[in-house]
């Protein structure tokens, strides 16, 4: 998550009203609240991303944060062990190559 959005784990909340934490907000809050309701999903995790971040494949975006927040998911029994989150980033490698995803 902080690779996706260029942010450490705990940063500065302007917002202190609403945080869990006060006067910081997590990382993963910021990535989970993108998909609060399943709706522009993608357009809210381009909000999220690092503005450093100029060229990147938008499915692997996606893709990187869904397996982002699988593996902080609350039921550490449908958290991924780390040879399948060793597979999905190698397929997210690859198919950030094909040319369809620029």
């Amino acid at each position: 998550m902080e690779l996706i959005t260029g942010q450490p784990a705990l940063m500065n909340n302007t917002n202190t009203e609403n945080a869990p934490h006060s006067g910081h907000r997590s990382v993963v809050d910021l990535i989970l609240s993108a998909f609060a309701d399943g709706q522009d999903t993608p357009v809210r995790l381009v909000e999220c991303m690092d503005p450093a971040l100029v060229s990147f494949h938008r499915d692997s975006l996606l893709q990187m944060a869904l397996l982002s927040k699988d593996c902080v998911d609350e039921d550490r029994k449908r958290r991924p062990d780390m040879s399948k989150v060793v597979l999905r980033l190698s397929r997210i490698l690859v198919s950030s190559r094909e040319p369809h995803g620029l």
